[in-house]
């Protein structure tokens, strides 16, 4: 049996678990997303599945997890927590993590632009910051102001594609150079720390990173700037 076969007889067969009604007509497959993404859909009567194919070589455990996830999606139906806590401690281990982030770089395309703004250089204020506040420890691949300025977000780090890049509305001569570097430090230290798992969950913002972004001298002031006058700013 192949593996998108496999994929088939185990929705049927969690179809039928949830419901007692015959099994719709339903087109599974491994799909090429550049992440772990796995979706079900209905429409005209018929079922659509499609799992990364980052997991066609999961454990028939694995996938089935997934065929159960899916199917209580489409019903709004409870997944037993085991059941989840099955798939996220498979996804999360580190090796597999490895292998998501490269397949991401290959897969992805990073759109950027240059570290060096209107008003401020990047790459100047992250040597300062790396070498005063991280011993030179970070290292990314790129920087860059962001193609488009937006106004929820501040930044962004890319693990897979090693590259910070910062909303270009901050390259304004109304922003305080503190609170350009801060947004870049808050970046900076996502490489530096990474990431940490509990179960099924995966945080960004855990208590290490919390209390290390408090030690920016200018944290207070630069939220404060950030809360006040962020939404008021304009390109030049």
């Amino acid at each position: 049996m192949n593996r998108n076969d496999q994929l088939h007889r185990l929705f049927n067969e969690e179809f039928q678990r949830v419901r007692t009604t015959p099994v719709p007509e339903c087109e599974t497959s491994f799909y090429p997303y550049r992440g772990l993404t796995s979706t079900i859909r209905s429409r005209n009567g018929r079922i659509h599945v499609r799992v990364s194919d980052l997991l066609a070589d999961a454990p028939p455990e694995i996938l089935r997890s997934i065929m159960v996830i899916l199917v209580n999606k489409l019903f709004g139906s409870k997944v037993d927590e085991e059941v989840r806590l099955r798939y996220w401690r498979f996804v999360n281990r580190p090796e597999f993590r490895q292998k998501v982030s490269r397949i991401r770089r290959q897969r992805g395309v990073k759109l950027l632009t240059s570290p060096k703004g209107k008003v401020f250089d990047l790459l100047s204020i992250f040597e300062e910051l790396n070498h005063a506040l991280f011993d030179n420890q970070v290292e990314v691949r790129h920087l860059s102001w962001s193609q488009r300025a937006s106004r929820t977000t501040l930044g962004h780090f890319d693990s897979a594609h090693e590259t910070i890049i910062i909303n270009k509305r901050l390259d304004n001569p109304r922003v305080p150079l503190y609170v350009v570097s801060y947004v870049l430090y808050h970046e900076m230290l996502h490489s530096f720390l990474g990431e940490e798992t509990s179960g099924d969950r995966r945080s960004i913002h855990h208590r290490r990173f919390r209390a290390a972004e408090k030690n920016f001298r200018d944290y207070s002031k630069a939220k404060a700037f950030i809360r006040d006058h962020f939404h008021d700013l304009t390109l030049k």
